[in-house]
């Protein structure tokens, strides 16, 4: 077996470890993503609940004043939760095919170590890639969710300040 020579060793853990953070990354913004939906979920279900309350009370109308705040609200939190969901899907990310992979194994078996772990990390460094544009394309979807959802609790402050001042 041939000594270990130059870096490649270095590059290929290190390749390792940006994969492992980037999947903790996804792991993160799936997370997140949930729990924005939930939240969104919540929200409008309180938000639904307030508006039968006050419906139902004798003699009560809803300021006319708030309505607009209410739909805007509404319509924040529901992009939300869809900014959130679109998250969530499963992106694509590039992994090397089985054919291609088998015939590098054919070709290149009796190449050095150098050689192998070039090519390995070559192979790492697509992946990664990938998964870095998949997650950033997550991230802004979540990051999009969490600013509709700052937004419509602002629309139901105006809107609430609006009931009580009426």
């Amino acid at each position: 077996m041939e000594p270990d020579s130059g870096s490649g060793h270095i590059f290929t853990q290190y390749a390792i470890e940006q994969l492992a953070s980037e999947e903790n990354r996804r792991n993160s913004l799936t997370s997140r993503a949930s729990a924005t939906i939930t939240a969104s979920a919540a929200l409008v279900t309180l938000l639904f609940g307030f508006v039968a309350l006050s419906s139902k009370t004798t003699n009560y109308h809803l300021p006319v004043s708030a309505r607009p705040w209410l739909v805007a609200s509404l319509t924040s939190f529901t992009v939300s939760a869809v900014a959130a969901a679109l998250s969530l899907l499963p992106f694509s990310v590039w992994t090397p095919e089985v054919d291609d992979l088998q015939a590098v194994f054919r070709t290149r078996w009796d190449s050095t170590p150098d050689n192998g772990r070039k090519t390995l990390l070559a192979n790492r460094l697509s992946e990664l890639a990938s998964l870095q544009h998949s997650n950033n394309l997550r991230a802004w979807l979540v990051l999009t969710a969490i600013a509709l959802q700052v937004i419509a609790a602002a629309l139901l402050s105006v809107a609430m300040i609006n009931v009580i001042a009426h």
